[in-house]
């Protein structure tokens, strides 16, 4: 047989949890950005509706420099420490600096 995985909705403290992870990058990693792109899942939109705002504009007031994103259907990523995965109901955030 076929082996599935299925996924509830985020629970509501995980925009709180997502905009904590992105300020947690600028402290540790990345002080300065010059510009950061968003990729949320499409399924978020379809949990939190119009509370999403809050999330984006969480993120825009880490750096406060411009951003663009989209919402996706599929997220790619590393845990920490893990192997590339595909993602469900997940926020990813890249801040970019020349150097």
């Amino acid at each position: 047989g076929s082996r599935v995985r299925f996924s509830l909705p985020p629970d509501w403290d995980v925009m709180d949890k997502v905009i904590q992870g992105v300020k947690n990058l600028k402290e540790t990693t990345m002080p300065d950005a010059e510009a950061v792109l968003v990729f949320s899942c499409a399924g978020r939109i379809l949990s939190f509706g119009p509370l999403m705002t809050e999330e984006l504009e969480g993120i825009k007031n880490i750096w406060n420099v411009a951003m663009a994103g989209m919402f996706s259907n599929a997220e790619l990523g590393r845990a920490t420490g893990g192997n590339l995965e595909m993602h469900n109901l997940t926020t990813c955030v890249v801040a970019l600096k020349e150097i």
